[in-house]
């Protein structure tokens, strides 16, 4: 597999020099195998060796916004990134998400802000683990792994760009705690010259900054492909009682009526002069009213039983699902275990291996001891096939009436 861009030929490499890099150059390219099973990354993360690239993948994935990018716009602006002490200074406070496709997206005083994976900062593991993987050329550059670590870092550079940005995002634990400003100042700067240039394509949803969620949801709701859409729970959701939902979505309604009641109120001093058409007017409106009030019952009534019978068939789908899948597992072991008794008359099998250790257990026995033991192992092996006949009969009953 060739390590290039498939668009200019050039090989793809990380977007700033190995003496920037922040982790200490190691011949097994600072993925320090433990053992045969797992692997310790930069920044001491352990994870299982086989799941590396789908690690990677999921921490870096931005997905869901490269989606819906050709509707983002309603979201948010492009180069719309404000550094941490203009965050501050708009009141907005700092809420740390491990969720990359949450990273700068904004409601009310609150940013989502991802912290700064120390591997990204590491020039070899960049090389080896990322550099590498986006080589396939089955997906544009810009949705790579490749694209999505250098649009992550390119928003740091935007986001830390004076020291008291920089101690903002160590007290928020947003960077790796032994990273100095002095090394952060001469990486940032390299990162703002080299991922400016078209040489380094970076994922299309960094072209944008801040989003806010609000329109995501929106679009998640209603513009979105389908594989990716979801009415009732849009792109993020950062409530869970039914009470947090309806005042956040209907606290509006509140002030709607407040007005009304003031014009109702206006209209009936002035029905004291008599004048028709204004009666007309006023009987008019006040019909309306109550048409619209009973209406905006309805529907909240609607949509609270809407939610509530969505998650609750989601979750009976879900219990049953989970209660499908331990029955089947239940069925194959019980299978595995009737061959196992069968085949352990010769010495293989499960049950082999159980009469194995059972005779080990008798020689430390006395032998009144090993004589009532081996009774009961008797007894204990006769009845077992006719329980496991039963049990595989109520399994296969029970698996029957749910399909």
């Amino acid at each position: 597999m060739n390590n290039t861009d498939g668009s200019t030929g050039r090989p793809l490499v990380p977007p700033f020099p190995a003496e920037y890099s922040l982790s200490p150059p190691s011949p097994n390219l600072p993925s320090h195998l433990l053992n045969n099973s797992l692997v310790l990354l930069p920044g001491n993360a352990v994870i299982p060796n086989t799941s590396l690239p789908t690690h990677l993948a999921t921490e870096l994935s931005v997905s869901r916004l490269n989606a819906i990018h050709k509707h983002i716009w309603l979201a948010g602006r492009t180069g719309n990134t404000h550094a941490l002490h203009q965050q501050k200074m708009m009141g907005r406070e700092i809420c740390r998400t491990e969720q990359t496709d949450l990273h700068l997206v904004w409601l009310g005083h609150s940013i989502f802000i991802k912290p700064l994976p120390p591997f990204l900062l590491d020039h070899d593991f960049f090389a080896q683990h990322i550099c590498l993987a986006s080589s396939n050329l089955d997906c544009p550059l810009s949705e790579s792994l490749f694209g999505a670590a250098c649009g992550l870092l390119y928003s740091y550079a935007q986001l830390i760009r004076h020291e008291s940005d920089f101690h903002i995002a160590t007290s928020q634990h947003l960077l790796p705690a032994d990273l100095t400003w002095q090394q952060w100042s001469l990486l940032s700067a390299h990162l703002r010259l080299s991922l400016s240039t078209p040489s380094i394509i970076i994922n299309k949803r960094y072209n944008y900054g801040e989003l806010r969620l609000s329109r995501l949801n929106l679009i998640m709701r209603l513009l979105a492909p389908s594989p990716y859409r979801s009415f009732v729970r849009g792109y993020y959701v950062n409530y869970r009682e039914y009470g947090t939902f309806f005042s956040r979505k209907l606290g509006w309604l509140v002030l709607v009526f407040a007005y009304l009641s003031v014009i109702l109120s206006a209209m009936q001093v002035g029905q004291v002069k008599g004048v028709k058409a204004f009666d007309y007017a006023s009987w008019g409106f006040a019909v309306a009213v109550i048409v619209a009030l009973c209406v905006t019952l309805g529907v909240i009534v609607a949509m609270f039983f809407g939610l509530f019978l969505w998650n609750t068939l989601g979750t009976l789908t879900e219990q049953s699902g989970s209660a499908r899948e331990k029955r089947k597992r239940d069925l194959q072991e019980k299978e595995k275990g009737d061959n196992g008794y069968w085949e352990g008359k010769s010495g293989s099998g499960k049950l082999g291996a159980v009469e194995v250790r059972t005779e080990e257990k008798y020689k430390q026995l006395s032998p009144q001891q090993a004589e009532h033991g081996s009774a009961i192992e008797f007894y204990t092996g006769a009845a077992k096939p006719f329980k496991q006949l039963m049990g595989k009969l109520r399994a296969y009953f029970l698996i029957l009436l749910e399909s």
